[in-house]
């Protein structure tokens, strides 16, 4: 039922909704209903469908467990990190525990399976959240006034890993 009504939204526009539906339910298999009933390049697509508490929530969820569904996953993660706006308040006071939760998931996936197929691409999110991390305690308002980081970002996130979805 729940899946059938994530969907509808979707099909009815209300991108962010069906997220939340799906993210208040605390079940990681409606969250891939959601992100797979969408594309995700009119999802991330300036402005964001996704509102700030919605991205990092799914940031949250898809990574306790990496094993399963891991391209798609990774897509959505990356793709919600970019779109992270650290200069909102409510981002910059939820960050900490966020990247806290998915760099310890994260870490532990990378540990238990160090020859994983997508551990590179893992390892890149950990950092670029890291970083994300990193521009709050310095008190800077986005990856865009750090070049270095933009660039290392735009790289992460442009790679077209949908094949493998």
């Amino acid at each position: 039922m729940q899946k059938a009504l994530i969907k509808k939204k979707i099909e009815d526009g209300n991108v962010n909704g069906a997220f939340e539906l799906a993210l208040c339910a605390a079940d990681l298999s409606l969250v891939l209903v959601a992100c797979r009933a969408v594309d995700p390049a009119e999802v991330f697509a300036a402005p964001c469908s996704l509102k700030q508490h919605v991205l990092l929530s799914l940031v949250q969820q898809l990574a306790t467990d990496m094993l399963h569904d891991t391209c798609i996953k990774c897509l959505f993660m990356e793709q919600a990190i970019f779109n992270l706006d650290v200069g909102n308040p409510d981002t910059r006071a939820h960050l900490p525990l966020v990247v806290g939760e998915v760099h310890k998931h994260l870490s532990k996936f990378l540990t238990s399976y160090p020859n994983h197929v997508a551990g590179k691409r893992i390892m890149l999110i950990v950092m670029t959240a890291n970083k994300l991390l990193l521009l709050v305690r310095e008190n800077r308002p986005s990856f865009f006034t750090d070049n270095r980081v933009g660039i290392g970002v735009f790289f992460i996130l442009n790679i077209d890993f949908r094949q493998s979805i």
